[in-house]
């Protein structure tokens, strides 16, 4: 399956973080890593087509490299593939299972 994401990055500029990464199980730092983690986790939803809990999974972002999602009590219906871009204060994010 294959599930995609669109956020608007100003749109985490008045939302506390804190309280946004400990809902999600991830550290945000500031308005583009909120928006790189939101789209990333919404697009993996789309892709399983089922709600899931977030605080299950964990997002690596790596500069120059796609981002990863590892989930180590196997919460998903398999691994995924992940792809991320931003520009023009968009973030998208597709997620792909392999399996």
């Amino acid at each position: 399956m294959i599930g995609i994401d669109l956020t608007k990055i100003s749109r985490f500029d008045r939302i506390n973080l804190d309280r946004l990464g400990n809902k999600l199980g991830q550290k945000l730092d500031d308005s583009i890593s909120a928006a790189k983690t939101w789209a990333c986790l919404e697009a993996i939803t789309k892709a399983e087509q089922h709600k899931i809990s977030p605080k299950n999974l964990k997002l690596i972002f790596e500069r120059n490299r796609p981002p990863v999602v590892l989930d180590p009590n196997k919460t998903l219906s398999g691994e995924y593939v992940l792809s991320l871009t931003h520009e023009d204060g968009y973030v998208v994010a597709v997620a792909f299972r392999k399996n």
